[in-house]
């Protein structure tokens, strides 16, 4: 007799984000360019909108920040996939500074000093190290944070069950007694049913042995098979072939008839009525 069960199952926990960053989008990032190139400019608003560089450094301003923008959300999207926060925040906290503020930061500085030759700036006579620089790092960093905490704030956990190969094993064809300091092997085909009481098992043979049984109720039903054995209630555990009868109560409930036990009233109840009634009338025992 054997079963088919499933085997390798683990599970793997990943996280699906979608982020809410239209508003960073929208306003932050314009306000960034902006700001940097007010607070890198001594000069008054209106000799500064006069300057005809202040357009050429308006328009560098914006596609840096919105180039930066874009690399991070993407880099934060696949380090999302490939190193989730809730499994491993030092490698993903590590993983997050090189990638999303010190690599984008390196390429802004050399954007930065590429432009300034452009215009005739060396970049020892501007403010990058103390202006640019800093600012830019002040700016990935709050950047990152912002998808930092909307990500452990939101996201949405999914837990992926990986089931290996299907393996047979064969179900007991005996089942195991102890009597005194003996153990006797009682054939599957002789055990009636498993009782429950006073918090110890006792399984019942059809010649009308008792033997007293190790384990627990659940454990049984789980080890027996299905088709020849019925978890009837809290105290019995059956085989299909020691149900004489049923019958249908006023209650919904089903009254087990059993061959061992005349006179002993086993009820199903009536929740579990409809599963035992098609186990009773499908079933086919080994």
């Amino acid at each position: 007799m054997e079963q088919e069960i499933i085997s390798e199952e683990r599970a793997i926990v990943s996280a699906r984000q979608i982020y809410h960053d239209k508003w960073l989008w929208h306003f932050g990032y314009p306000l960034f360019a902006t700001a940097m190139i007010f607070i890198a400019n001594d000069n008054s608003f209106t000799d500064l909108i006069s300057n005809p560089s202040f357009y050429t450094d308006l328009l560098f301003a914006f596609t840096v920040t919105y180039l930066s923008g874009f690399y991070l959300k993407k880099i934060t999207v696949w380090l999302d996939k490939k190193k989730c926060w809730h499994n491993a925040l030092k490698k993903r906290a590590l993983l997050q500074l090189l990638a999303g503020v010190l690599l984008p930061l390196g390429a802004c500085m050399l954007l930065e000093i590429v432009y300034l030759y452009s215009i005739g700036i060396p970049p020892r006579e501007s403010s990058i190290l103390y202006l640019e620089f800093p600012l830019s790092f002040l700016f990935l960093l709050l950047a990152n944070l912002f998808y930092i905490v909307h990500y452990l704030l939101y996201s949405e956990q999914i837990k992926t069950i990986i089931i290996g190969p299907k393996k047979s094993i064969s179900l007991p064809d005996f089942i195991t007694v102890q009597i005194g300091f003996t153990e006797k092997q009682i054939p599957l085909a002789d055990c009636a049913v498993i009782i429950s009481k006073g918090k110890l098992l006792w399984l019942h043979s059809f010649d009308g042995e008792q033997y007293r049984l190790p384990g627990t109720m659940d454990e049984w039903e789980q080890k027996l098979n299905r088709a020849d054995f019925y978890r009837l209630n809290r105290q019995f555990l059956a085989a299909h072939k020691v149900i004489r009868a049923i019958e249908q109560t006023a209650t919904r409930k089903i009254l087990v008839h059993l061959s061992l036990f005349a006179g002993e009233e086993v009820y199903v109840s009536k929740e579990k009525s409809a599963g035992f009634q098609h186990w009773w009338r499908t079933a086919r025992p080994a």
